[in-house]
């Protein structure tokens, strides 16, 4: 990426002739400025050509610095969001999507004003949990937000849920129940074939009063692994041993080469 404006005329124009279809060559446009702007500008080029639209917009609650004042009258705010709402909407192809993240402050307004703006979209709602120590609130910290998802024809939106996650097996977070000493039916060995990198099995948890348990390689070579943690602090797998002697059955256990174990969760395992 090259700032022309560092450079003299001359220099510019030697440089963009030096390229043969300069458009086709650039997949992706950067835009630094002000939304409606920005927005206008993209029409002539963009208009009905893309598929999917992300906006944040001002949550109109005080909290938080950004370029514009975060303090609007309602009708201000309305209003902005009207003009940015017809102006996104236009740049949308046939099948695509517009979401928009709020909160519950002005869920209820954006609601209506998407209903009355977008009346060819059919409109979804996602609740978006997140950490709930980062709410700013003195009293209850709402932990959730929500997500305004505009939808035109028969757009279908699917979820992660329908794709394979795969999940780090081993238990973080400092709760006294991601540690051996609350869950010692959960802390055990899991082998792997290192040359595969296969889980081969797992064995028994050794006794919760016991501290020399072997480590080391098994008699057939396999490795042993422990939900040791980089501390090493003995924490716990996110399954007791029965339960995953099951995982082990169904090939649900992963190896990296570094030994990290995850369990790999299809759609239908979702809420495990």
């Amino acid at each position: 990426m090259i700032d022309t404006r560092h450079f003299d005329p001359g220099f510019t124009s030697r440089l963009l002739n030096a390229f043969s279809g300069l458009d086709a060559m650039t997949d992706a446009v950067l835009i630094h400025g002000e939304n409606f702007q920005a927005l206008s500008l993209l029409q002539g080029r963009h208009r009905g050509n893309l598929a999917c639209i992300y906006i944040d917009p001002p949550y109109n609650t005080g909290d938080s610095e950004i370029l514009y004042r975060n303090g609007y009258l309602l009708s201000s705010w309305i209003s902005l969001m009207t003009d940015r709402l017809h102006k996104g909407a236009g740049l949308l192809a046939s099948h695509a999507a517009l979401f928009i993240a709020i909160d519950d402050f002005e869920l209820r307004d954006l609601c209506g004003l998407v209903d009355a703006t977008l009346p060819d979209f059919r409109r979804e709602m996602i609740v978006v949990n997140h950490h709930p120590q980062g709410g700013k609130a003195k009293t209850l910290s709402a932990t959730h937000e929500y997500m305004v998802t505009c939808v035109s024809g028969d757009c279908i939106l699917r979820d992660r849920a329908q794709s394979v996650e795969e999940r780090p097996f081993r238990r973080s977070g400092t709760a006294e129940s991601n540690f051996r000493r609350s869950r010692p039916n959960s802390f055990y060995s899991i082998l792997v074939d290192t040359d595969s990198l296969s889980v081969v099995g797992i064995e028994r948890p050794p006794r919760a009063d016991v501290d020399d348990y072997p480590r080391g390689p098994t008699s057939e070579k396999y490795s042993r692994v422990y939900p040791i943690g980089a501390d090493g602090s003995e924490r716990v797998w996110r399954r007791s041993y029965d339960s995953c002697l099951r995982l082990v059955d169904m090939g649900k256990l992963k190896v990296t080469s570094r030994l990290t174990v995850y369990q790999r969760l299809d759609p239908e395992d979702r809420s495990a």
